[in-house]
């Protein structure tokens, strides 16, 4: 016999609700689709939203290589900083971003400046006035410095891309990779 009826405020609890009516056997073993729907309460009234509003990015891969070769420049145009100091990513989507990592220390051995940027393929990623990511000032030649880059890229692409260090110099010499120093690109493709 199925009583109808119902039940006061307060007066359904844990020991009312079976314990595989939320665990199931229906539990996700990977990532939730996008449109998969998780309940939150709103000020206190239950509702909907699907979990491509509440995911954020992750890392989908990384990639890295290294060069510990002293790299040296008199160019005033870019020029490759470094044939080893380039990776390649395919991006897994249209929407991923690339994060973009380069360390290594810098030097210029007169009283001017090396210029230091990353290229995707044949065009630098920096924009605007300034067409470098980091300078370093050579005074007398004395300041070797760490040299950090860091830059988030949207290539729109889902076919490889090379990103590659380059470098020029406004006079003197440019060094890259400086007093034994590994120099190091990290690439990491960041889920939408």
């Amino acid at each position: 016999t199925l009583n109808v009826g119902t039940p006061s405020d307060d007066s359904v609890g844990a020991a009312q609700i079976k314990a595989d009516l939320i665990s199931g056997t229906t539990a996700l073993t990977s990532a939730p689709a996008d449109t998969d729907e998780f309940l939150v309460s709103d000020a206190g009234t239950l509702k909907r939203i699907d979990y491509s509003l509440i995911k954020g990015g992750k890392v989908l891969q990384v990639v890295n290589a290294t060069d510990s070769t002293v790299r040296t420049t008199t160019s005033t145009s870019y020029v490759t900083a470094s044939n080893a100091l380039t990776a390649n990513i395919t991006p897994s989507a249209t929407s991923s971003k690339v994060l973009i990592m380069v360390s290594s220390t810098a030097y210029n051995n007169g009283n001017n400046d090396t210029y230091y940027t990353i290229y995707r393929a044949s065009s630098n990623v920096a924009s605007g006035n300034e067409d470098e990511l980091s300078r370093v000032y050579g005074d007398n030649g004395v300041n070797i410095v760490p040299l950090h880059i860091s830059f988030l890229d949207s290539p729109n692409t889902t076919s490889q891309v090379t990103y590659q260090v380059y470098m020029k110099v406004g006079g003197g010499t440019g060094h890259l990779n400086v007093n034994g120093s590994t120099g190091s690109i990290i690439l990491m493709e960041i889920g939408a």
